[in-house]
């Protein structure tokens, strides 16, 4: 029965596949045509490129009309009727015409174009090629129809071929593969109300187990016992018969026994599309996943491993992570980039952890993002001549990630070079800079952080060392020598006492020094102690003896010389 509903049926688009061994057929027919259940039996994903549809055919569509008789009838013709009929009835053998919309096709770059098809009538009896559809400038159901001829019920036929084009009007290929969907055939059980044969191309046929269809002629289904009233529900699937075909040409026989119309419609869940993974860049490593051919569930979302999908499956796509799925043998990566998904779209920023298969075909990509590149500069101080231990290597980073520290150097460690105290890692040069927030900074470019350093100073100072006074200590570096002021006596004095010099020790038996002169500063503070010597005075001239007072160690000597010989008194001061 003709049905104006076009859209394909949501119970049509649920058909269910059988977990393993998706590609056995149930049985064959006479001629050797093998049956395939449209439940649980998927044709394979090279059969999806070429789907031929004709139920969205416009009038101009037809073109290159040779040997038919054109008619039409519509609301203009009789406000009753429903709907415009186009209709062109073939005067003779070998009448053809070109539809340039039977459905789509794919070329080898994966692009989709339109099909054109090439009708032609090998043999016709009490039928005609007609388009049917609710308005005249509307889409149309274009296919095979019996005519009345007011002669009523009996056998019409006709057996015709359609030649594939493609859009610029030349034959596909004769490797090309598709799949084709004939619906809405009706039965009766007193007469063949409605039937197809698939003579020559076909390599395939799919009915539902429990189908109403029965087989007749060659490689033929007719509508059985029962009527067939809509397309949209679930006793339309059990009066569908589904096919795959090899090469670029189709031959087919229509046969019923009144005016009824078949067009043709493949149902889209007919078909196992195949899902496939594409690095998305010519220098990555590894990426081979291990797909399952053979399982294809039935219900609920789908993992994404597996080969093949169900148009309409919701699909969690496998991760680049090793979890448990399909790319756990073989890591997906590449040189300077951080892996974060697959997407449908190639040039997407962001990926998508889900898709829902489309009625083709698909290929989801690698989104990469371009790693960014955090390094350590240690920033060696000028005056440091040595080298620089154990800075960190470089390391990649995808942009938002935190960057941990790895340089063993912790801040206020006077250990790692001589001289100096390390003050952490800042983001400039300068020690004005700010620390670098390890384990918190989201890194989102190229990053340098730099070592930040503080002379380690030591002093020399100045001891008294009995005497009074003070000079200010000299600060240095280490590593360096200090030269003694030449002022640097003036500073200390003592009662009786001359100063005589510098020394590394009270007791004046270290290293001995006098102003002016250099005093190696090494990784400590270093004193210089006062040196002291009494003050000798001499006293007049009295006789022949000669008075000298020597004040020393804190007692009145009086050495009296007379001659040849020398006296001496000591005497205590009076305390």
């Amino acid at each position: 029965m003709l049905s104006l509903i076009i859209a394909v049926p949501v119970a049509l688009m649920g058909v269910g596949v059988a977990a393993a061994a998706p590609f056995v057929p149930m049985g064959h027919t006479a001629a050797g045509l093998p049956i395939y259940d449209l439940q649980e039996t998927l044709a394979r994903p090279e059969y999806s490129n070429v789907q031929i549809d004709t139920t969205q055919v416009r009038l101009t569509d037809i073109t290159n009309v040779d040997g038919f008789d054109y008619a039409s009838r519509g609301l203009d013709d009789n406000p009753s009727f429903a709907h415009w009929v186009h209709r062109w009835k073939p005067n003779k053998k070998g009448a053809s015409l070109v539809v340039n919309n039977i459905g789509t096709y794919r070329d080898a770059g994966g692009n989709k174009h339109t099909l054109r098809g090439r009708y032609t009538v090998n043999d016709s009896s009490r039928t005609m090629l007609s388009l049917n559809g609710h308005a005249q400038d509307s889409t149309f159901l274009f296919g095979t129809e019996g005519t009345d001829n007011g002669t009523g019920p009996g056998t019409r036929t006709m057996d015709y071929t359609i030649t594939l084009l493609d859009d610029t009007g030349d034959p596909l290929p004769q490797s090309t593969k598709g799949v084709a969907g004939f619906q809405d055939i009706d039965g009766s059980p007193d007469v063949l109300e409605e039937g197809v044969e698939l003579l020559g191309g076909y390599d395939g046929a799919y009915v539902r187990r429990d189908t109403h269809l029965k087989q007749y002629g060659h490689n033929g289904w007719n509508g059985g016992d029962d009527l067939n009233e809509n397309l949209d529900d679930a006793h339309a699937q059990l009066h569908y018969l589904g096919a795959t075909f090899t090469g670029n040409t189709l031959h087919t026989r229509f046969t019923t026994n009144f005016y009824r119309q078949n067009s043709i419609q493949p149902i889209k869940a007919l078909v196992a599309y195949e899902l496939k993974y594409d690095p998305n860049a010519p220098d990555t490593n590894n990426g081979v996943p291990v797909m399952d051919g053979d399982g294809i569930p039935t219900q609920g979302v789908k993992n994404g491993c597996l080969a093949y999908y169900v148009g309409g499956d919701t699909i969690n796509l496998a991760t680049g992570a090793k979890d448990g799925d399909c790319w756990d043998s073989s890591q997906l990566t590449r040189p300077g980039y951080t892996f974060k998904g697959w997407s449908p779209d190639r040039n997407a920023s962001a990926p998508q952890a889900q898709i829902t298969m489309p009625h083709e075909n698909t290929t989801v990509y690698a989104i990469w993002v371009k790693n960014v590149r955090f390094t350590y500069d240690a920033d060696k101080p000028a005056e440091y001549t040595g080298a620089m231990p154990g800075v960190p290597d470089a390391r990649e980073f995808s942009p938002g990630a935190t960057v941990p520290n790895t340089s063993p150097w912790k801040t206020g460690a006077t250990t790692i070079i001589r001289g100096w105290r390390f003050d952490g890692w800042r983001t400039g040069r300068d020690d004005t800079s700010a620390v670098y927030g390890f384990d918190t900074t989201p890194i989102t470019q190229d990053t340098t952080v730099y070592g930040s350093w503080t002379p380690l100073t030591i002093n020399l100072h100045y001891d008294a060392n009995g005497g009074e006074g003070s000079h200010p200590s000299q600060n240095t570096r280490w590593d360096t020598t200090v030269t003694i002021p030449d002022d640097v006596n003036g500073s200390f004095h003592r009662d009786g006492f001359t100063l005589t010099g510098w020394n590394t020790q009270a007791d004046g038996k270290g290293t001995a020094y006098q102003p002016g002169k250099g005093v190696p500063m090494v990784d400590h503070d270093v004193t210089l102690y006062a040196q002291w010597a009494p003050v000798a005075t001499t006293m007049p001239e009295t006789g022949s003896a000669t008075l000298a007072w020597l004040i020393g160690g804190g007692a009145l000597v009086l050495l009296i010389a007379v001659g040849a010989g020398v006296w001496v008194w000591r005497i205590r001061r009076k305390a």
